[in-house]
């Protein structure tokens, strides 16, 4: 319910920079010389002037829309469900770690008194732990858990959402839309438009001879996953590092006393100070209480660990990004474009080959391509995303 709400607030407000960002990552690879935009304002100016109107910016919307409350669920669910399976294996691990300390202590005898300051270094212990773990590997597993789960659901939404963003580009072809297209107002395609032409033969255009005999069966549902694994090269990654920085920087919020302000009261008031001291393996899992976590920090703070760990994680998966958007959407520009990218046909292209004809034809710059546009989608839209899901859950009554 909480993932729902935040996810549908959060693409709705957004979803024109994601727009900007796909148009841009694919220009470069039209054929015969497209619209070539130098920055993200004047891709946004043409999305408009070619695309009939500011609700060219919202082109795909629908689709995301009607995939964002499965996907965010899923997402959601298996960002909890991990966290709360490594929060139940470090308590099993801390009791049978307590219960060998409770024998050694009775193998002692009772009587050796240069063993009752073992107590000691693990208080300096729990106090030297939060030190080391900027980026905590249970954070990271969180993130990659999250993601493995909800590339299933969003992998067939991100393929209709980016050929509908970039079609006043790439003239329709591919889309469904009625074939020619062009930059014109008519012919636009739908979602269902799109779907219908993934399905046929070849998943883009009219059917070919070569790939007719496949179509008509079942596995023809596999071409709504053209790209999965690249997806998940880009997400899975950027889950990591993002719920990484996101939960690290709130743990430095809680440190400074950030979500202290009222006192140190509420609901779960001994974690914000007396646990750390209690147990240095909580101090570098405390987010495995979010709704500690909500409760702690206000909500500007949430919006704004989020946003930044957001960001960061964008840059560093932006080139695998790009990539992943063209093997997506190029081949809705028929021959040219499926050649351009390095794959000689449909079945031919591929991650590494659109990867490697970019930087040949455009130049590793070209990887770049998008970066202030996605930024602009992603840290915002995580900001109010997760601010709204922190704040949601911990209104729900469980």
């Amino acid at each position: 319910m909480a993932g729902a709400v935040s996810g549908v607030a959060s693409r709705c407000v957004v979803y024109p920079a994601d727009t900007v960002k796909a148009q841009l990552q694919v220009q470069g690879a039209l054929p015969g010389g497209g619209p070539r935009y130098p920055g993200a304002l004047a891709a946004a100016r043409g999305a408009v002037a070619t695309g009939g109107g500011l609700g060219a910016l919202y082109r795909g919307l629908g689709a995301v829309l009607l995939g964002v409350v499965p996907a965010n669920a899923a997402y959601f669910g298996g960002y909890e469900g991990a966290k709360a399976v490594l929060a139940a294996r470090r308590e099993g691990a801390a009791g049978e770690g307590g219960a060998g300390d409770g024998g050694g202590g009775g193998g002692g005898g009772g009587g050796d008194p240069s063993r009752t300051p073992s107590p000691s270094p693990s208080p300096g212990s729990a106090r030297a732990a939060p030190l080391p773990p900027l980026l905590s590997l249970d954070d990271v597993v969180v993130g990659a858990a999250a993601q493995l789960l909800a590339g299933v659901v969003y992998t067939p939404v991100d393929i209709v959402k980016e050929r509908l963003q970039v079609q006043s580009i790439m003239g329709g072809a591919g889309t469904g839309g009625g074939g020619g297209g062009g930059g014109g107002g008519g012919g636009r395609a739908t979602g269902a438009d799109v779907v219908r032409a993934l399905l046929r033969a070849g998943g883009d255009g009219p059917p070919s001879a070569s790939s007719s005999s496949s179509s008509s069966s079942g596995p023809s549902v596999r071409r709504l996953f053209r790209g999965y694994w690249a997806t998940n090269a880009v997400w899975i990654p950027w889950n990591m590092l993002y719920v990484a920085g996101y939960e690290a920087s709130k743990r430095a919020a809680r440190d400074m006393g950030v979500g202290a302000g009222g006192g140190g009261g509420g609901g779960g008031g001994g974690k914000g100070g007396g646990d750390r001291a209690e147990a240095g393996d909580l101090s570098r899992g405390q987010q495995q209480q979010p709704a500690g976590d909500a409760a702690a920090l206000p909500a500007w703070c949430v919006a704004l660990c989020s946003a930044s760990a957001a960001a960061a994680a964008a840059v560093v998966t932006h080139p695998a990004d790009v990539v992943k958007t063209r093997l997506q959407v190029l081949p809705v520009a028929g021959g040219g474009g499926a050649a351009a990218a390095g794959g000689g046909g449909h079945s031919g292209l591929s991650a590494w080959g659109v990867a490697r004809e970019l930087v040949r034809r455009e130049g590793a710059r070209a990887l770049w391509s998008g970066l202030g546009a996605r930024v602009a989608n992603i840290a915002p839209g995580c900001a109010l995303s997760w601010a709204l899901y922190e704040q949601v859950k911990g209104a729900l009554p469980c």
